[in-house]
């Protein structure tokens, strides 16, 4: 679907799927698509790259897995100092971080393993419940857990 996802009633326009897989990096996106998913109880899969380090996920499963609002996997700006949010929102409007292909492609074709597998109920799902990253320098994998948190305001109603 080519249309920028700006509030909830643009998600609301998506047709139902059993999985959403999201690769963009506008301010709020994750979060926005976060509450979504949970809401509508769609599972959901981040895919990314940090620098030279081809991410994804962690796999989302509203009332399985945490959310990500459990726990914080990226670096957030303070907030509640105007100043500082128009500069950073200035310098952002300007921005745009360096791509490469090849960190890209890795990033997408794990995702895309990882979302053959959960759609088809076989083998292990990577990042079912945690981010995983490829440093692509030393092929070195790290892992972030998105561990439950039952007190999360977006997940923690749905959690067993």
């Amino acid at each position: 679907m080519r249309r920028r996802m700006t509030d909830l009633s643009d998600l609301a326009a998506l047709p139902e799927a059993d999985l959403l897989v999201l690769s963009a990096d506008s301010t709020g996106i994750t979060e926005l698509v976060n509450a979504h998913c949970v809401t509508t109880e769609t599972a959901w899969l981040n895919v990314c790259y940090v620098n030279d380090i081809a991410v994804w996920g962690p796999l989302i499963v509203p009332g399985k897995t945490g959310c990500w609002s459990c726990r914080p996997l990226t670096a957030q700006a303070p907030s509640g100092n105007a100043e500082l949010d128009a500069l950073i929102s200035r310098i952002n409007r300007r921005y745009q971080a360096p791509s490469h292909g090849p960190t890209n492609m890795l990033s997408s074709a794990l995702a895309s393993l990882d979302a053959l597998k959960y759609l088809g109920d076989f083998g292990f799902v990577q990042s079912l419940g945690r981010r995983v990253g490829v440093w692509t320098h030393e092929l070195r994998l790290d892992e972030q857990p998105s561990i439950p948190d039952p007190d999360c305001p977006t997940c923690g109603p749905l959690q067993p």
